[in-house]
């Protein structure tokens, strides 16, 4: 009997696991990827999803971006500053997140920095997001309401071992919604940011606080 009861609280131990696995994955595809319908398809590498709890300003800029990427006459600083903005109006806005793992704006990031910009969020920008929802209401919580691209320059190619890849540097502001119930004086509104293009995709790899 005891043999029992040790198997099937290993097997209730393991389906746990199994299950927060399943929720992390899912939780991860979630950020990096968006969960809307809403698609950016230009060609196998270049793919980009808005959630499906978008705000205004993110289905904005998101739409900004589609045109940047699918127009014959855009410019390689037009599609860095459209980045950069889907990327601020995204991780900057709270309104729309379920915790503090829900770090928006990845899959505008670098692929080998991503885990990196999600740890330091979770660590600091993101660390109280939880708490602040259930303090709150995530509806009340800091919302971008306009991103401003000051000006795109290119800058030395960013090269990783033998390959070169051509690169910009984004100056950007950005504002929040004012809010009676979370007030957003105080938070991050200037950054710059550098954009590598790797095989087409428009990438940011790096970016400075003010």
């Amino acid at each position: 009997m005891k043999k029992a009861t040790k198997q099937l609280k290993l097997a209730a131990v393991i389906l746990t696991l199994i299950l927060l696995v399943i929720v992390g994955g899912l939780f991860a595809y979630i950020t990096l990827n968006g969960d809307g319908d809403e698609t950016i398809n230009v060609d196998a590498e270049i793919n980009y999803k808005l959630r499906s709890n978008a705000t205004d300003v993110q289905k904005a800029y998101f739409e900004e971006l589609r045109v940047a990427l699918t127009s014959e006459e855009t410019t390689p600083e037009a599609i860095a500053g459209a980045i950069v903005k889907n990327y601020i109006a995204s991780f900057y806005t709270w309104s729309n997140k379920q915790g503090s793992f829900d770090v928006g704006g990845l899959q505008f990031v670098y692929a080998p920095n991503t885990l990196y910009i999600q740890t330091e969020a979770k660590a600091f920008f993101y660390k109280d997001l939880s708490y602040f929802i259930n303090e709150y209401g995530s509806e009340n919580l800091l919302k971008v309401s306009s991103v401003n691209i000051k000006y795109v320059d290119p800058e030395v190619n960013y090269v990783i071992g033998e390959t070169s890849y051509p690169s910009y540097y984004v100056a950007a502001e950005w504002t929040y919604e004012p809010n009676d119930v979370f007030n957003p004086e105080g938070y991050q509104t200037k950054a710059y940011f550098s954009v590598m293009v790797n095989n087409g995709q428009f990438q940011i790899y790096r970016y400075f606080l003010e």
